[in-house]
């Protein structure tokens, strides 16, 4: 009887080494160098892909606002009669508008706290959308949902970041001057100043009564000539509009605020230690005045201790800027009582000549 051959099993070390052999292809260089074209292929592929989308995405949006010319012009002369801009001025608009509502598709930024915020100019024309017929149905066919827009009320929401985005997503064609904002610094008579903020188009007047109601009881925006460059900004004038500058994101422009109904003079002391401007109203006795200049500005001197004069007149507590018709910038003198002479002085008459005073009574 034959004997059947047996074969032999696989050793341990068999098994080992052509594991090792399958591990050293895969880890082989030429490998991991396909694997990460691979992956940058598949990237690729992607990126192509997403701008794809995007591209047809934008096609869509403008073939839609082509489509839709009559209500395109709406919009426009909608802003141009609320917000006096010329026609060229409303279009610029509403291309950073339209990149707008762009972005917040893009951004799926549909909470009614939204996180992204337009520009003064821009957030204008959507005001005005928001209240034109199938705002609705032009929000969710542009962006694939209705845009809610916050109410005036609502703090949140980032320009900064926004811009940004917006800057990103459309490059040259991004508007920097509708984005810009202007830092303001309205300075009164007296060098203080308060800093507001605008919009390259935005009226500057929007922050005149604030600025108003912060400075003295009572007052309004009309108690006061706000000025730029010489000139009275009027109703309506912009940063745009009066060529305002921007030289740094930090810089400010300064707005002069002045009282129509006040009147900046200063007060001198005869040695000259002290100078200080004061700003009071043209009907306001000068007694205020007086006493902190004697009880601020100099130690230990009361204002019974000095003689205040303009142009060579001896003023009395009841005088006021308009009886003595002060000017802004004009001068008061203060000096000491011990010090003071006048020819045209009464008291000082009387010191000289007592005895002229006692016959003439």
């Amino acid at each position: 009887m034959a004997k059947s051959k047996r074969t032999k099993a696989p050793t341990v070390g068999t098994r080992k080494s052509k594991r090792t052999k399958v591990d050293n292809v895969t880890s082989s260089p030429d490998v991991k160098r396909t694997t990460e074209e691979s992956t940058k292929l598949t990237k690729a592929a992607r990126r192509i892909s997403d701008e794809s989308i995007q591209q047809q995405q934008d096609r869509e949006e403008a073939q839609w606002w082509k489509l839709h010319v009559d209500k395109v012009s709406t919009l426009i002369h909608k802003c141009m009669n609320a917000y006096n801009w010329d026609k060229d001025t409303a279009k610029r608009v509403l291309s950073s508008y339209r990149q707008f509502l762009v972005v917040k598709r893009e951004e799926e930024d549909w909470s009614v706290e939204p996180k992204l915020k337009p520009c003064w100019s821009v957030d204008r024309m959507w005001e005005e959308h928001v209240d034109m017929d199938d705002y609705s149905f032009d929000t969710e066919t542009l962006c694939g949902h209705v845009v809610h827009r916050p109410n005036s009320a609502y703090e949140g929401g980032d320009e900064d970041l926004t811009r940004e985005k917006v800057q990103q997503r459309f490059g040259e064609d991004f508007d920097w001057e509708l984005w810009t904002n202007v830092k303001l610094s309205f300075r009164d008579q007296l060098g203080d100043s308060k800093l507001y903020e605008v919009n390259a188009l935005q009226p500057i007047s929007c922050h005149f009564y604030s600025y108003a109601i912060s400075k003295e009881p009572g007052d309004d925006e009309d108690d006061y000539r706000f000025v730029y460059e010489e000139k009275d900004i009027q109703e309506g004038d912009t940063p745009s509009s009066l060529g305002m500058t921007i030289i740094s994101s930090d810089s400010e422009i300064v707005v002069s605020t002045i009282h129509k109904y006040m009147v900046k003079f200063a007060i001198l002391h005869s040695n000259g230690d002290a100078y200080v401007d004061y700003l009071t109203g043209k009907e306001t006795p000068l007694l205020d005045s007086f006493e902190l200049f004697a009880t601020e500005h100099l130690k230990d001197v009361s204002r019974k201790d000095l003689i205040f004069s303009f142009n060579g007149r001896r003023l009395y507590t009841f005088d006021t800027a308009a009886t003595l018709n002060l000017s802004d910038n004009d001068v008061i003198d203060a000096t000491p009582v011990k010090e003071y002479h006048s020819e045209g002085c009464i008291c000082c008459q009387k010191k000289q000549n007592p005895l002229a005073f006692a016959t003439e009574r």
